[in-house]
């Protein structure tokens, strides 16, 4: 089975109901997890008013590597990891025929969209090439060729969920306490424990 847009959207319906404030909600997905981590794609900055190309991306491994071994490790905290959701921002710029799908919103405020979604529905090991056109999956479509990583995924049976803004330099994780821990010492991430009510650090 193979990523499939979803017509129905009511999957998504736990996080466009949320009642967290819309920047949390965009990268931290909705509350309810007994502990949460940040992945970092580039590492964190290291003084006031750091730029994201001062960033030492020697030191992080690459995005890539990071989104197949964060789904790989994920893949185990759910009980069926062949039923997934994947919300695609649809504002990386995709042709017209895309523009038929259905879209889900993140609120901010008075029901005014922040951000808007397509919704697929299938396997998490199909994921774990998203961005990669070279190989098959999802983005071997040529709707695809411009886009970026999933902004939310999360399985059916909610045990955790990812959200991965446009803006930050790095990925939200909600899962339970044992998740977190695995996902905080497995040694292909670059990811440490979070507050999601608290500041996070960002590039200027």
């Amino acid at each position: 089975m193979s990523l499939a847009v979803c017509s129905d959207l009511s999957p998504a319906s736990w996080i466009v109901t949320s009642d967290v404030p819309w920047n949390r909600l965009a990268t931290f997905g909705p509350a309810g997890f007994a502990a949460y981590a940040r992945v970092r794609f580039i590492p964190d900055p290291t003084h006031q008013g750091q730029q994201e190309t001062e960033a030492d991306l020697i030191a992080s491994p690459g995005e890539t590597e990071q989104w197949r071994a964060l789904l790989q490790l994920l893949a185990a905290e759910t009980s069926d990891p062949e039923d997934c959701y994947f919300g695609l921002w649809e504002g990386w710029g995709f042709p017209a025929s895309a523009r038929r799908w259905p879209t889900f919103g993140v609120p901010r405020g008075a029901q005014i969209p922040a951000r808007s979604y397509f919704l697929f529905h299938g396997p998490l090991s199909e994921a774990e090439i998203w961005g990669t056109p070279a190989e098959a999956g999802i983005w071997g479509r040529p709707e695809f060729l411009r886009g970026g990583t999933p902004a939310f995924v999360w399985p059916s049976d909610r045990t955790w969920c990812v959200a991965a803004d446009i803006d930050p330099h790095w990925a939200g994780v909600g899962a339970t306490v044992p998740s977190i821990e695995r996902l905080v010492a497995d040694r292909r991430l670059d990811a440490v424990v979070a507050d999601p009510h608290g500041e996070q650090p960002a590039y200027r």
